[in-house]
């Protein structure tokens, strides 16, 4: 190690007016994660408020430093010192993936859960680029100076390296908790935070620290952002109702019922949001499909049994749908006796819509070829023939069945 290095490695010497670098710290991280945690509360603003917050993260530290230099001063060396130092960004970038797969292997298995409201706040190809930006660009400029160039050195002006290093990266796990992937995010967070504020204290530079973030985030985002780039070019009126869905979902307190429910043992909560699939609000009926499809995929198969034997027709066509969703193929044979048998049309072309998606091809044909309905045969006639034709013969029956988004975008596909 040479000189410099060594020098870096040493513990900042104490400095006066600790009262005053500590609060300046907090405070100033209250204020730059403000409005990325309002949008996130409200739903509403989310890329106004990554914008605002990742502005005042790249400003706020040098507007501090000029102010109240004994307070919030930080030094800034953005290039390594030495052609060596490539060499280890190199493997900086390798151990934040690790980082990723340790985060996922740490939560995953562990049963955590997806906070169940809707994320469809990128409606527009214009507005995937630009969330694209701000995560793959500006996020990472910004919250390396913030994090690693300013809040990482503040610290270290109080506590010994290993401790400012601790707190720093426990803190910039916290600040993502308000991530759509929660825990997941806020443990990813604490471990990258750790490789790169031990970059930051060794080798000084932070252009190295903004790159390997921006390789990070792009190698994350990327794959996702183009998926949603295809999908807003192709399906504009799909997302603008997804919009007025989770607007909705935002505003119903039955929603906020369902939402709650997540926390319940499985044996209560599911039983409990089938119960939804009765509700005479559609925005309700969705998002306790969407709950049960994102957050109790596995538990809610055997659940399901019941809702198919109901006599109430919103009740039967939510179990339907959330059968066909995820290819619960062990309700074939009751799936098939519900197109044969329902007393309700659109309940019957809801159950061939359902065989279809189970893959249970003769079932179809059979109904094609013998059904009592002509508009059932109708309907899975043209299932047979195309299966990309996003709805039965008769639209007004499509109007009674109610489908998550996420099908009604790959059905329109």
């Amino acid at each position: 190690m040479d000189p410099a290095e060594a020098l870096c490695e040493n513990d900042a010497q104490p400095v006066p007016r600790r009262g005053a670098i500590l609060g300046v710290a907090v405070a100033t991280s209250v204020v730059v994660y403000l409005p990325l945690y309002l949008s996130a509360i409200f739903g509403a603003w989310r890329i106004v408020g990554a914008l605002v917050a990742h502005g005042l993260m790249g400003t706020i530290p040098f507007a501090l430093a000029r102010a109240a230099p004994q307070a919030a001063n930080f030094d800034t060396p953005w290039f390594p010192r030495l052609r060596s130092h490539w060499l280890w960004f190199l493997g900086m970038v390798f151990i934040l993936f690790a980082c990723r797969l340790i985060a996922a292997a740490l939560v995953y298995p562990l049963g955590s859960r997806q906070y169940p409201y809707p994320y469809y706040e990128i409606p527009t190809a214009s507005g995937v680029i630009l969330a694209g930006i701000i995560l793959i660009v500006i996020g990472p400029i910004a919250e390396e100076i913030f994090w690693r160039g300013y809040f990482l050195e503040q610290l270290r002006k109080l506590t010994p390296s290993a401790v400012a290093i601790l707190i720093h990266s426990l803190l910039f796990g916290l600040a993502h908790l308000h991530h759509h992937f929660g825990c997941f995010a806020s443990i990813q967070a604490f471990l990258i935070g750790a490789v790169l504020g031990r970059w930051r204290i060794r080798f000084r530079s932070l252009l190295p620290l903004m790159l390997a973030h921006m390789i990070f985030d792009g190698v994350v985002t990327v794959p996702a952002l183009m998926k949603q780039y295809k999908v807003a070019q192709i399906a504009k009126p799909i997302a603008d109702s997804l919009a007025e869905h989770a607007k909705n979902v935002r505003l119903n307190p039955k929603c906020r019922q369902i939402a709650a429910l997540t926390a319940e043992p499985v044996q209560e909560a599911v039983p409990a949001i089938i119960d939804y699939f009765a509700d005479p609000g559609e925005d309700v009926r969705l998002y306790a499909m969407e709950v049960l499809d994102n957050v109790f995929r596995r538990e809610a198969e055997p659940y399901l049994k019941e809702p198919l034997s109901s006599r109430d027709k919103n009740t039967l066509l939510s179990a339907l749908s959330l059968i066909g969703i995820q290819r619960y193929s062990v309700y074939k044979q009751q799936v098939r006796d519900i197109a044969w048998s329902a007393d309700d049309v659109a309940v019957q072309l809801s159950a061939v819509l359902t065989l279809w998606e189970l893959n249970d091809e003769e079932g179809v044909r059979g109904i094609a070829r013998s059904h009592p309905s002509a508009r059932v045969r109708e309907s899975a006639e043209q299932l047979l023939a195309d299966p990309l034709r996003p709805s039965p013969a008769d639209n007004s029956s499509q109007a009674d069945r109610p489908e998550p988004p996420a099908r009604s975008a790959r059905r329109s596909r």
